[in-house]
């Protein structure tokens, strides 16, 4: 309950708040200060209360429901055709032997439109070493105008839309030249299983790299 009231409204009320109060103290009036407070204070609260039930309900009910319908949908059952699973809410599925991730994020009140993502795993170590994070970059670099997000273990790209997601042949096309990138820097498919167990080995590669950094 604490985290509802902080995130749909506390953080909401602060906000009106302050522009309500910067007009009753700058703007021009016709009453007294306090009571001019006052009525903005009503306000302020009234609005808190609209606008942040208003955002509680499309996060709780409106894009739960809103995932759920769209994972039923083009590009994801075109995915589903061509072999791929929906578990927990992401479609997963090999191409060209890497391991994809389909994801949906709906409309809330931290996005701003809906988000299609795609992520390609891939195998964080080459030439039997993890990869610094300074490799990242440099691959974010050399590839951006590719689209991808550059992460330690996979490549990312989202399409934002609002009404119209993009068509299969679209994300898959993308898919296919992630995979190209990939192969050109030699970096090797790993699946999802895979990525797990390797996960304690690899935070503790990442505490090693992170102590160098303090010395």
């Amino acid at each position: 309950m604490k985290e509802v009231l902080k995130k749909y409204y506390l953080s909401t009320f602060i906000w009106i708040g302050c522009l309500f109060l910067f007009q009753s103290l700058v703007g021009e009036r016709n009453i007294p200060l306090w009571e001019s407070i006052a009525i903005g204070l009503l306000i302020v609260i009234v609005l808190t209360l609209f606008i942040g039930s208003i955002y509680l309900f499309i996060d709780k009910k409106w894009s739960p429901k809103h995932k759920r319908e769209m994972l039923d949908k083009s590009p994801f059952k075109d995915f589903y055709a061509i072999g791929f699973e929906q578990r927990d809410g992401i479609a997963i599925g090999i191409i060209n032997g890497f391991q994809i991730l389909l994801k949906f994020h709906a409309y809330s009140s931290t996005n701003e439109t809906d988000i299609i993502e795609i992520d390609i795993l891939f195998n964080p170590k080459k030439n039997g070493r993890f990869l610094k994070w300074s490799e990242i970059e440099e691959l974010h670099k050399k590839y951006k105008k590719e689209k991808f997000i550059w992460n330690r273990d996979s490549i990312s790209r989202q399409w934002k839309f609002s009404m119209f997601p993009p068509k299969f042949d679209e994300v898959y096309s993308a898919i296919e030249r992630g995979i190209q990138l990939l192969k050109t820097e030699k970096l090797l498919p790993i699946t999802f299983k895979e990525s797990e167990k390797m996960l304690a080995e690899f935070e503790q590669y990442l505490e090693s790299e992170n102590s160098l950094k303090a010395l």
